[in-house]
């Protein structure tokens, strides 16, 4: 999910990119405020989840080796 996820994240700064080069600032920034923002958004929250995962795991490994 997390690769998928930053996949679509590139491909909508990708396109931001494309529209503001192209001379199209108005449809750039209502991409930066609406798919980019949320796909930022979403990719943000499912590394936070990973790290935790990670952590955890961590932590279990940890607490067993005792």
């Amino acid at each position: 999910m997390v690769v998928a996820r930053h996949k679509h994240f590139h491909l909508q700064a990708s396109t931001v990119a494309s529209l503001a080069q192209a001379g199209e600032p108005v449809k750039a920034i209502q991409l930066l405020n609406g798919g980019y923002q949320h796909a930022s958004t979403q990719l943000a929250f499912l590394l936070k989840e990973l790290k935790n995962e990670l952590v955890h795991r961590q932590t279990r490994r940890e607490t067993r080796k005792y």
